[in-house]
This record gives structure tokens, C-alpha cells and sequence, in this order.
């Protein structure tokens, strides 16, 4: 395994192609332009693009060291993967401004989606990737947000999608996919911003979450709202079937902007799959004409789908609960949102992972002695301080640092300016303590990180 630094290269661009196999890269803060910018301060790639990894590449750690905004200002995707696995994404990512066109080999442009001219994708593109992990990242104003394609076990924490010209995520096949406590809010609405890309139409997509096939899907505390068309939606359209064994659990998902359905299961008759909603709480401010489930029939997507005798199409409230718990048990507990809670409001557009700003107390001890029994006997009290840091998992090959017999889950990496202290038997000085939300963490060692951009330490640190 090798760290390779962001800023030892020409361009970002230049740092991605020069990954092998183990590595992990750290990204400088910063705002890394592409062609279409008024400036290239720090460049995205040499023809100002978005980051192309064409050559399939394993195990790969990706590390924000603070805010890391990628914005192409092209016609492009912002960060595009083809046939990769095992890559870690940790915070502090922010992608925008990327106007989609599928992704480019030897100068021609393929597109990918769909295999047809009108490739729009944009923001975060996936294809035919495998255990992909994206922590916290913040994507607006591109085509489309988040987009996973033919590939499985990709897993979304924490995003914050919104802005974009289509939906805010949109899975094409992909299985095995994981979305977690994100938000997709004000997608598919093109007043947005001017798109740069002229092949771009209102036919496509604009929920705040669609599906075009895909299995074993797992949509947990997803926040949807102020999207163009529906907060999730399941299409077949050109796809030769539909989301089998979905999940959709402790969401809060808002009617659309023209005030129709908070979810929508479409071009499908639930009962020919395994689907699970529960425990959701849904807001339309204009039932009962809206109503809150449509169901079409998989064979016309323009004819809607024929009720059974009692029901309406779309469903009532009181018909969807006992539509649902009738074709699965476990679909139960979903709720009515009289109003969108206060706290879910438009982030700003830059993240709030800035360089190192995450506030970390801890506790430096006072020189002491250790005995015979190897215990340290400390002379004096601690003494307490702050400091700011980017706290992160370890990759597999970090993992070999922490001592036998402890947990891998109970060891950390903290990114910070800060120069933390570890035990020197010799002098007497024993580890700093690092007070994390989990509890109470071990400095084990400090590796200096003295970079032309930013100069700080790594530092791992053990429960």
C-alpha cells in the first residue's frame, strides 16, 4: 500500500490515474475547477473534465483532508468509475456543476446510461462498480446527483443531494444498494440553474430517488422533498423489469412540487415483488386528490393499474396501509406528516466539513513513570485541550496497526494540524486521549503529512 497526496501531482485527475491497487489517496482541501470555470486555480484534470477512472482499480482509499469541492462547470461527469470495487469515499466531499455526457476513451465519447445519445448523467456516476462506500457527501447543481449503474453492494451514508437538473439519485440495476440517512430535496426542477448541455429534456427522470431495476435495495431514513416528480419512484420504462426485495423504512417523504404522490411504486403490481415499506412518514398537502401510492401495470405504462374492489388509484392513506400489510406483513407502522419537520431546510451550498474543522477534545497526562508490571503511574494531573481534526475509519491495511486482541472497530484516523503526543517509556511521557463521540480513544501513533498545500499529521488512535 502507498499514500499518494493530491497535491504532489499537476492536476486531481493525475493523482486518480496514478492509484494502484491498496492505495489510499489524500485529497488537499480545496476547489478543484474544470474547463468550464472561470478559474483553474487548482486544476481538475488536463482537459478539464471531471475524474475518469477507466482502468478498473481495487481497494482504494479516497481521503478528503477537510472540504474538497469538485466542480467540472462542463458538460461531464464529476467523479466517474468503470468496473472498480472496494473503494472507500470519506468526508468532505462536495461535487457540483457537472452537466453529464457519459465518460470518454481515446477521445470518443461512450455513454453509458441506457447505451443511447441522451446520456445524462453528472454528479457521482458508478458503472459496473462493487463495494463502493460514499460517506457524507454533498452533491448539487449537476445533471444527475448520485448514480449507480449495473454493479452491487454500493452504499450511500449521510448524502446531501439536491439542486440537480434530474433526479437526485437515480439507480439503474444495480443491486444490493444501500441508501442511508440521506436527504434529496429540490431535484428535477431545470429553473435551478442554465445547463450547459443541450441534449437535455423535462422526459427524464426528476424524483428525489428512481429506480430502474435492481435488486436487494435498502432505502433507511431517507428525507425527500420539494422534487419535481415523486420522492421515490420505481420504473420500468425502457428497462426489462422493475426493483425486486426493496426496503423503504423511517423515511420522511414529501409529495412532489406539483403535489401528487410521496411514493410511487410504478409499471409494477407489488404482488410480483418482495417489498417492505414501513415505519414512513409521509406529507401531501393535497390529499385526498393526490393520494399517497400508484401502482401501473408492468405490460402498459400508460394504462394505470386497475384497483381491486374498495380501492382508488393512487391510494388513500387508509388504503395503502392495507394495501401494503396485505402484501407484506412486515409493511406497517407508516405515518402522516402534518408538516415538514423544522429542521429540514436547504443546506448551504459548501459542506460543513471545511479543513479540519470538527472540534475534538482531549487530555494530555503529566509526566510520570511506568513499573514494574508495565502500568503508568502518573505525577500530577491531566491536562485538558481542543483542537480540530477530520475524524475517519481505517482502510484494511491500516487495520494491521491496531493491537492484538482489539476490536478494528474501535480504532480511528484523525487528520489534523495538531501534533498529538504517544507513549515514550524512555522519557516518562505517556499518549494523549482523544474524547470521541464513541468514547474515550488512545493516540497510538503520529505520522507527519508536510505537504506543500497543507502540512498536518495523521494520527491513529485506539478505544
Amino acid at each position: 500500500m502507498a499514500v499518494k497526496r493530491s497535491e504532489d501531482y499537476a492536476h486531481l485527475q493525475a493523482a486518480f490515474d496514478a492509484l494502484n491497487n491498496g492505495d489510499e489517496l489524500l485529497i488537499a482541501p480545496g476547489e478543484y475547477f474544470g474547463g468550464g470555470a472561470e478559474t483553474t486555480k487548482i486544476p481538475l484534470s488536463a482537459d478539464g473534465r471531471g475524474i475518469y477512472v477507466l482502468t478498473p482499480k481495487t481497494n482504494i482509499t479516497v481521503t478528503p483532508l477537510g472540504e474538497v469541492i469538485i466542480a467540472p462547470c462542463c458538460v461531464t461527469d464529476g467523479i466517474f468509475l468503470l468496473g472498480c470495487s472496494n473503494w472507500t469515499f470519506g468526508r468532505g466531499l462536495t461535487i457540483r456543476d457537472a452537466y453529464g455526457d457519459g465518460y470518454f476513451v481515446d477521445g470518443r465519447k461512450v455513454n453509458y446510461f441506457f447505451h443511447t445519445p441522451r446520456a445524462h448523467t453528472g454528479g457521482f456516476h458508478l458503472c459496473e462498480c462493487s463495494d463502493i462506500s460514499v460517506d457524507t457527501p454533498i452533491i448539487y447543481d449537476n445533471e444527475v446527483g448520485f448514480h449507480p449503474e449495473d454493479g452491487d453492494h454500493i452504499t450511500l451514508l449521510d448524502a446531501n443531494i439536491y439542486n440537480n437538473g434530474q433526479a437526485g439519485i437515480r439507480n439503474k440495476d444495480c443491486a444490493f444498494l444501500t441508501i442511508q440517512n440521506c436527504r434529496t430535496f429540490n431535484n428535477g426542477l431545470y429553473t435551478n440553474r442554465v445547463h450547459q448541455n443541450p441534449a437535455l429534456t423535462e422526459r427524464a427522470s426528476m424524483q428525489g430517488l428512481c429506480f430502474y431495476g435492481g435488486d436487494d435495495l435498502l432505502v433507511d431514513g431517507l428525507i425527500s422533498y420539494g422534487n419535481q416528480e415523486d420522492a421515490i419512484l420505481n420504473y420500468c420504462g425502457n428497462m426489462p423489469r422493475t426493483a425486486t426485495r426493496v426496503t423503504i423504512r423511517n423515511c420522511q417523504l414529501q409529495a412532489n412540487k406539483k403535489g401528487e404522490h410521496p411514493l410511487v411504486v410504478s409499471y409494477i403490481n407489488m404482488a410480483d415483488s418482495t417489498w417492505e415499506i414501513s415505519n414512513n412518514g409521509l406529507w401531501n398537502e393535497t390529499e385526498p386528490a393526490g393520494g399517497y401510492l400508484r401502482i401501473d401495470p408492468p405490460s402498459d405504462p400508460h394504462t394505470p393499474w386497475t384497483p381491486p374492489a374498495g380501492y382508488s388509484n393512487p391510494l388513500s392513506f387508509a388504503q395503502m396501509a392495507l394495501y401494503l400489510e396485505r402484501l407484506n406483513p412486515l409493511s406497517v407502522g407508516n405515518y402522516l406528516l402534518k408538516e415538514l419537520p423544522s429542521e429540514i431546510i436547504p443546506v448551504p451550498p459548501r459542506s460543513r466539513f471545511a479543513r479540519f474543522e470538527q472540534a475534538i477534545m482531549g487530555r494530555r497526562p503529566a509526566p510520570g513513570i511506568y513499573d514494574d508490571n508495565g502500568n503508568f503511574l502518573m505525577k500530577g494531573e491531566a491536562t485538558p485541550f481542543s483542537f480540530t481534526g477530520s475524524v475517519q475509519p481505517l482502510d484494511p491495511q491500516e487495520m494491521i496497526t491496531v493491537p492484538e486482541g482489539r476490536d478494528f472497530s474501535e480504532a480511528r484516523k484523525i487528520y489534523t494540524t495538531y501534533k498529538l503526543q504517544v507513549a515514550d517509556r524512555a522519557t516518562g511521557v505517556n499518549a494523549d486521549t482523544v474524547i470521541l463521540p464513541e468514547g474515550e480513544f488512545e493516540v497510538r501513533s503520529v505520522a507527519p503529512y508536510q505537504g506543500r498545500i497543507l502540512a498536518h499529521y495523521k494520527v491513529v488512535v485506539v478505544r
